[in-house]
């Protein structure tokens, strides 16, 4: 039996999906601590041939040692852009009108912590593939 465990990234890349396919039973690691810097609530994008960040703003100051599970978004104001450069970047690709508006809706909701967010969007790509 395979069991693998990951964090719960934002927009997980696809080494992540395949990790979860290769293992009998995978679980969300969300009680490690916080990192800055890191892929929880950042990731690339590749946006008119240049890697751009989209990073989701969080409360984590003089907070060492906060567990990913208890770290909250800060404000809403990241979602216009992020859903404005994947829209832009991925917009002529194949089947980008099947998925974009069910991304949309996951991303336009009001979150309270950053963990809740990353499930819903893994959850959703797990639904798609």
């Amino acid at each position: 039996m395979i069991l693998t465990a990951h964090q719960p990234c934002y927009l997980p890349w696809l080494g992540f999906f395949n990790k979860v396919a290769l293992s009998d039973v995978f679980c969300f690691f969300d009680i490690v601590q916080y990192q800055r810097k890191d892929f929880n609530n950042r990731n690339k994008i590749v946006y008119n041939n240049e890697i751009k960040w989209l990073t989701i703003p969080v409360n984590d100051s003089g907070r060492f040692n906060t567990q990913i599970s208890q770290i909250e978004i800060s404000g809403q104001n990241w979602k216009k852009k992020h859903l404005k450069t994947i829209y832009f970047a991925y917009k002529k690709t194949k089947f980008f009108e099947n998925y974009y508006s069910s991304l949309k809706k996951i991303i336009e909701q009001d979150f309270k912590h950053l963990v809740d967010l990353n499930f819903e969007l893994i959850i959703f790509f797990f639904r798609v593939s």
